[in-house]
Formats: C-alpha cells, structure tokens, sequence
C-alpha cells in the first residue's frame, strides 16, 4: 500500500478480513471539498489498479479501532503516518501532473513476496508479516538493537528508544 503513496494518518487491521486506511483528506467541514477530494482519491486508487471499498466514501463511516477485539480477533495499528504529509502535498505530487499514474517497484516485495494475499472475492485472506515488518522498519528508519527499536531524530542527532 506504500507504493500508493497517500497521505494516510493510520492503516488499521479489522480483525477479521481487511485493512482499513484512514487517508487524510484535509477538507475541514467543507462537505463540497471532501467529496471532491474522495473523488479524486478513488479516481487515482483506480488508476492505480487498487481495489478500494467504494462503500466508504462518505465522511461518516466508522473505523475499526485498534486495541479491541472483533469476532474473537484482536484489532491493531499494521502502520502509520506513512506517505505525504498533507492532501495538498499529495495532490501536488500525483494528482497535478499531465501524466499517466505508472505502478512502481517495490524493493521490499522483491525481498519478502507479496505484502497481502487476498482471495478470490478480492478479500485480503493473509497478512506478509516479514513485509510489513520491513516496511516499518524503513519507512520509520527504526534499528532493533538489544532487545529495543532505535528511531535516529536528525533534529536532535540522538537516537531515541521507541
């Protein structure tokens, strides 16, 4: 999903059959905005060739929530603040330009397969756990070290226990 590069505050496992992203859309309460940008959002995820849930395009839908069980499984936060930072960063790097969205490649899939597998309704039916460990580690530039994870703050220049 980091392949999409969207601005997604949090990816949230259902406890069940899927991921839920919460993407930043940034409309405020402007309802003509959001639906504008959930617009664009969808006409982009298709450009992409990713199935997104069309039934979850208005502002309010529930989320799972991490840290609950649902259906005897147990709901967790699978990554976070990944992507943009902004809608506006997003729109301005993917959806401004005159050219076609291209599907790019993803090094870590090389090394560790597929992230997710999904069945033949299009249901995610298994989680790549080695993948999505990577992805974490890189995009949060984490180091596992002594038993803790290191995040280096460039700020700083001190690494810090997380």
């Amino acid at each position: 999903m980091h392949l999409l590069d969207l601005p997604i505050e949090t990816i949230v496992w259902s406890g069940g059959k899927s991921y839920h992203a919460l993407v930043k859309i940034d409309a405020g309460n402007d309802p003509e905005l959001f639906k504008k940008r959930v617009k664009l959002l969808y006409n982009y995820l298709e450009q992409k060739g990713f199935p997104a849930d069309a039934a979850n395009k208005n502002a309010s839908r529930l989320t799972r929530v991490p840290g609950f069980m649902r259906n005897g499984e147990m709901q967790y936060i699978a990554a976070w603040e990944s992507g943009p930072s902004s809608w506006q960063e997003f729109e301005e790097k993917h959806l401004n330009k005159n050219t076609s969205v291209q599907a790019e490649q993803d090094p870590l899939q090389e090394q560790y397969g597929e992230p997710l597998s999904y069945t033949k309704n299009g249901d995610v039916s298994e989680l790549n756990q080695n993948y999505f460990a990577a992805y974490t580690m890189t995009t949060k530039k984490l180091v596992y070290s002594d038993g803790f994870y290191w995040q280096y703050d460039p700020k700083t220049g001190i690494w810090n226990q997380v």
